[in-house]
């Protein structure tokens, strides 16, 4: 099975933000993290000499660097120049995305002992270096591969990469989360926390099991120079009550938007029209 495809009976939603699940609807784990995130800022050096440093976002950075570094873009039609610089950061991601799901793919192949083509994965050498580094130091023993978590109770589902246990902590099992991001970002914890407190687990042949009991998270951040950092994140369950908070403002938000909770003029609005009904969460549109 290639990660990118999903357990039978799972589904992307139509807009890929949420996984259909027996016909009910859970928000992806990873779009309700996004609440807590924020946006990045980076600090720029107002002269090439770095005295002073201004800060902006990191999207108008990378549009900004774009603009400079390729000064031909400005010869083209305004409407065009203005798309080319102004997706920078979207096709940054996009290409990160894409090694990320590349990486994540050779990995499953190699722990399922199938076969390896390094025509087929061009830019994840580098990474499983690194990865059979943290494979050699650390010796772990998998229990589950690519499944798919999900919660009842507060409404969300999300892929985890695999679970394991190590023996230097033997009875232990810890959720495994291979990162090929350039930094290890504080608020995986959340992510990690929400697959940790999930209830059920649909294994790569479609059954279905209760979520196992699991005793801590380890991101393991894989980086081009062949070098492997693990780094074990706090999944207690005043973060998962963060990661909770998240999820009501995403059905708030999604709320709002169906009902556009605009007031026109608060004089005239009847009971009725103040009050937003309220529905149950896997009737929610993403």
């Amino acid at each position: 099975m290639a990660v990118s495809q999903l357990p039978p009976g799972v589904a992307l939603s139509g807009n890929g933000r949420g996984y259909i699940f027996h016909d009910t609807l859970y928000p992806r784990v990873t779009s309700i993290k996004s609440f807590a995130s924020g946006e990045i800022t980076v600090f720029l050096p107002t002269s090439d000499d770095d005295n002073g440093k201004v800060p902006v976002s990191w999207e108008a950075s990378m549009a900004a660097q774009r603009a400079v570094d390729d000064p031909t873009i400005l010869s083209l039609p305004r409407t065009e120049a203005v798309a080319t610089i102004a997706s920078a950061a979207g096709e940054y991601k996009r290409f990160r995305g894409s090694v990320g799901s590349e990486v994540h793919d050779a990995i499953y192949s190699i722990l399922t002992r199938q076969p390896i083509d390094p025509i087929q994965f061009p830019e994840s050498l580098s990474y499983l270096k690194a990865f059979k580094g943290f494979m050699q130091e650390w010796r772990p023993r998998f229990h589950f591969l690519e499944t798919f978590v999900l919660s009842d109770e507060y409404n969300y589902g999300g892929n985890l990469d695999a679970v394991a246990e190590f023996p230097s902590l033997p009875g232990k099992l810890f959720i495994l989360d291979w990162k090929t991001s350039k930094s290890m970002s504080d608020d995986f914890g959340i992510q990690f926390a929400a697959y940790r407190y999930a209830q059920k687990m649909v294994l790569p042949d479609g059954s279905v099991i209760p979520m196992p009991r699991i005793d801590g998270a380890m991101g393991i951040h894989l980086q081009p120079t062949g070098k492997a950092t693990p780094y074990f994140y706090d999944t207690s369950r005043e973060i998962f009550q963060g990661f909770v908070a998240c999820r009501h403002l995403w059905r708030l938000k999604n709320e709002m938007k169906q009902h556009k909770c605009v007031v026109r003029n608060p004089a005239t609005l009847s009971q009725k029209e103040a009050t937003i009904p309220l529905r149950e969460p896997s009737r929610l549109a993403l």
